[in-house]
């Protein structure tokens, strides 16, 4: 399991838009930084149209830290606008 103590991040690419939801799925990231030799820490970014998985019609609503708006992947996940920087993963790699 990954425990308490770890980040990690799934990149998911818009593939379709209603008035009121997006179609998205899952895309592939890299390790830009740390990862290999520095096994608890790693910077990722997502690869454009490298496609995980399938499709998932998901209904857009505000954020929940008040900055935009997003959409709820699972009960314990929820996606946003990515701002274009690496994110920083932490634990075990």
């Amino acid at each position: 399991g990954w425990g308490y103590e770890q980040t990690r991040y799934d990149f998911y690419q818009v593939v379709g838009v209603t008035a009121k939801s997006v179609r998205i799925m899952q895309i592939a990231k890299v390790v830009v930084e740390g990862g290999y030799n520095m096994p608890t820490y790693a910077k990722v970014m997502p690869v454009k149209d490298s496609f995980v998985g399938k499709s998932m019609t998901k209904r857009v609503k505000a954020s929940y830290d008040g900055t935009g708006y997003g959409v709820d992947i699972s009960a314990y996940s929820y996606a946003k606008l990515w701002d274009g920087e690496p994110e920083t993963e932490s634990g075990d790699h």
